[in-house]
């Protein structure tokens, strides 16, 4: 009995520290963009501040392959087909445009 209450006076007088912290991210437009297109398969090549690159890889397809001709295909593939890249840039007024272009 005495135990219980040392044990219950011991539990009311401990103070309780609650220190909790709220982290609070704000995410840039150009971050929000950058992460739209790595979500739609870019890779991001590079990226500043205020701007970045990022590369889509062209995707070797078997199926035409098969179909038109391994040697065919493979010469398209190598020489005809192109990546896709997308250049973002954010201006003064904080809106973001977008460049695309092949490689």
């Amino acid at each position: 009995m005495e135990r219980e209450r040392r044990l219950w006076r011991n539990h009311r007088c401990r103070a309780v520290s609650l220190n909790t912290s709220i982290r609070v991210t704000v995410q840039s437009p150009l971050s929000g963009r950058v992460s739209e297109y790595v979500d739609k398969g870019y890779r991001l090549k590079s990226q500043g501040p205020d701007n970045a690159l990022l590369v889509k890889p062209k995707k070797f397809s078997l199926i035409w392959a098969i179909l038109v001709g391994v040697l065919l295909y493979a010469a398209y593939y190598l020489w005809v087909k192109k990546q896709e890249q997308v250049y973002l840039s954010v201006n003064q007024k904080g809106d973001v445009s977008v460049t695309t272009s092949q490689v």
